[in-house]
């Protein structure tokens, strides 16, 4: 929760030194890269990218639709780290890699700060599939700069619960 607080208040005080955000007009693409790690169970390093679709709506809201790729590392992927098992489904200790397709909504507070919020499934790699949701907010900062906290959860999948810093850039159409 403390890294959380401290990434938010880090934004907040981007925003506030930046200059005028990106003019937000008609349709734009998104690609972002998403480190972050999971809340629980050990903290598990997650790593995920995507790209996407922008229609603005008016001044105050877009609408998305995005996918990407999540790939949560398990704790035998670095054999220097040496910390109990983690498992997703009981005993099935491995990495889990997800695609996401998401469709949502971010509100903008001001000219560069919003509040967002996607929905949508998750397709684990070998088939199987989960309810997904990601509350964020962040920053659209000058020349198409896009820097936000999510939190994002696959609710099929136990302990999948991670908060990541999205690094974004938006491609004006």
């Amino acid at each position: 929760m403390k890294r959380f607080l401290g990434i938010a208040t880090l934004i907040t005080l981007l925003s506030s030194i930046s200059s005028q955000a990106q003019e937000k007009t008609g349709w734009a693409i998104k690609a972002s890269i998403n480190p972050g790690t999971t809340v629980i169970g050990g903290g598990h390093f997650v790593l995920g990218g995507g790209i996407g679709i922008e229609k603005t709506l008016n001044d105050q809201f877009t609408a998305t639709l995005n996918s990407g790729y999540t790939h949560y590392f398990s704790y035998h992927t670095n054999a220097a780290i040496v910390t109990p098992t983690f498992s997703y489904f009981g005993d099935i200790e491995k990495d889990l890699e997800l695609i996401p397709i998401k469709a949502g909504l971010n509100y903008f507070v001001n000219k560069q700060v919003y509040i967002g919020v996607d929905a949508g499934i998750g397709i684990e790699t070998n088939g199987n599939s989960s309810f997904v949701y990601s509350p964020a907010i962040g920053i659209a900062m000058t020349r198409g700069i896009d820097l936000s906290v999510k939190y994002e959860d696959y609710t099929g999948y136990a302990r999948s619960g991670q908060v990541a810093l999205r690094l974004g850039y938006r491609f004006g159409l």
